[in-house]
């Protein structure tokens, strides 16, 4: 069958937007509105595409009217919520008791399970993967399984995701898998569910969800098909980004996303509150505070900011648009070119990409070029992990062909070293300034943000009062002053014989000092100092 999906992109206006853009913010000329607003890209987002930039509008015609929440229930808990609490939808892969009002969606995840929900959507991946990806054995237990009443495809991206992907090749790989079953789904008039991850990347996980929904209408209608009615999306936050220290980031994280997922168009969202990764890793029963976080994430979004009241709200959004065209250019071109693979070998190759696009994220994480709330800036030294989290909870599952790779681990992991160290907990970081604060007010936030990322506390003292201090309280010294205070202020106090030195900037070195300064390398200097200070 032969999808021409070039052909379905009609031209939306730039000059529309852009005289919008200058009556709104009264301003005259083009080259004023450029002095205050940035286009992202997809580079932005991703970080090996290269997209040709050329903004559309993408009119979807399958966007829902309403979306749901949903449940995930984990193997080992129990739904601990009724109807009442807003939670009438249960997506679970195990047996699990519904309350009155309640439905159960199950997910197949093996083929020797039997049905036991009111909905039961067949995870092609984990099948795929359990079938040593056979496409043979694949299609044939799909064509069995499909004959039942009340079964549906899932085609489901989150472990990619979780394993690094970028959003291009996840919708390249979701389409590939849905085409391959496209006429047998048709015929059998069953739907298909794509169930895919959103990060914080507000408007890029708008872009994204918008993306799917439109390549996969338009290979319907190429096709022949109808597109309403049979293919659902269902959204959930993503762990990729979230963290083990600071849970009240997790929570803006987890809101910014379920945002994207109303104003992209998910059909379904599921419920993610503070401590997911939490309960994750520790296999406990997730809390009551929680349970109702996540629920009112959800609530407030749709009922008092109301998110949910205009189908397709950021249609003619020209950022938006340009992000939905461009995502949708590169997932095209992508597709394209993995429809020519097998099932197995097309696994192998997301298997590599997975990992390199990681590397890259993680990179950037590091050079802090990407922020991450809560671990490589603003971390709160006074956050502690859950008693049952271990160092072995950080670690990767390399062999597997897609395993978990969060890009905040590395960090934790020094985090975690440094906070079991008995020694280090009742140890800070010494901070001597020298000159006035307002002049070296940034800097000086700098310093405290870049070492408590340790989770260890700094403390900040002028020059002047150096000789109060109690030097054995610290296990470093950072020198922050302006470029030309340096000298003055390490001839009123040179760097003590026992403790690591570092010297904020570029441009003045000492040779008993480590340079630290924004661009670099963040983990590879912490992890010297832990290693230095742990002898």
């Amino acid at each position: 069958m032969s999808f021409k999906i070039d052909e379905f992109f009609p031209k939306p206006s730039e000059k529309d937007w852009l005289g919008s853009a200058l009556k709104t913010l009264k301003l005259d000329e083009e080259s004023e509105l450029r002095k205050y607003t940035h286009i992202p890209t997809i580079e932005n987002f991703e970080y090996h595409l290269n997209p040709t930039r050329d903004a559309e509008s993408t009119y979807l015609n399958t966007f829902p009217t309403d979306i749901r929440l949903v449940r995930e229930i984990k193997t080992g808990q129990s739904n601990l919520e009724k109807a009442s609490d807003g939670i009438e939808l249960i997506l679970s892969a195990h047996p699990t008791v519904v309350h009155k009002g309640q439905k159960l969606i199950q997910v197949l995840d093996t083929s020797e399970k039997t049905f036991f929900g009111d909905d039961v959507l067949i995870d092609l991946f984990s099948i795929a993967s359990e079938f040593s990806f056979d496409e043979e054995k694949i299609s044939k237990f799909l064509t069995k399984k499909l004959e039942v009443e009340n079964t549906h495809l899932l085609v489901n991206t989150n472990v990619v995701h979780e394993s690094g992907l970028n959003m291009c090749s996840e919708i390249a790989m979701a389409l590939s898998l849905a085409l391959e079953h496209l006429e047998k789904i048709h015929k059998a008039k069953k739907k298909i569910y794509y169930y895919v991850s959103t990060d914080s990347m507000f408007f890029g996980n708008i872009a994204k969800l918008r993306a799917l929904r439109y390549l996969h209408e338009t290979i319907l209608e190429n096709a022949g098909m109808v597109s309403k009615n049979t293919f659902r999306i269902i959204a959930k936050p993503s762990l990729r980004a979230t963290t083990l220290f600071n849970p009240w980031a997790n929570s803006l994280r987890s809101t910014v996303s379920t945002a994207a997922h109303m104003i992209g168009g998910a059909d379904f969202s599921v419920a993610s509150g503070h401590n997911t990764l939490e309960q994750l890793v520790t296999l406990e029963e997730i809390n009551e505070l929680g349970l109702r976080q996540s629920r009112n994430i959800f609530h407030i979004l749709k009922e008092e900011s109301c998110l949910n009241y205009v189908a397709d709200p950021s249609r003619g959004s020209y950022l938006v648009e340009d992000l939905t065209k461009q995502i949708i250019s590169n997932s095209f071109t992508e597709l394209k070119e993995i429809s020519k693979l097998s099932l197995s070998d097309l696994m192998d190759r997301l298997s590599s990409r997975a990992l390199e696009d990681a590397k890259k994220r993680q990179e950037a994480v590091h050079l802090r070029l990407k922020t991450i709330c809560g671990i490589n800036d603003f971390s709160d030294p006074s956050e502690d992990v859950h008693k049952k989290v271990k160092i072995e909870s950080f670690h990767d599952e390399e062999g597997d062909l897609f395993p978990m790779r969060r890009d905040v681990k590395p960090l934790e992991v020094l985090r975690f070293r440094a906070i079991s160290d008995k020694v280090l907990q009742k140890k800070s970081i010494l901070i001597a300034t020298m000159g006035k604060l307002r002049n070296i007010n940034a800097r000086v936030v700098f310093c405290e943000n870049y070492f408590e990322t340790l989770g260890i506390p700094t403390a900040t003292c002028d020059v002047k009062d150096i000789d109060r201090v109690q030097l054995d309280q610290y296990v470093a010294v950072v020198y922050c002053a302006q470029d030309d205070d340096y000298t003055k202020l390490l001839d009123r106090f040179p760097p003590p014989k026992n403790l690591k030195g570092y010297i904020a900037g570029k441009k003045v070195s000492d040779n008993r000092l480590t340079n630290v300064y924004q661009g670099q390398n963040i983990y590879t200097i912490l992890e010297d100092l832990l290693e230095e200070v742990s002898k």
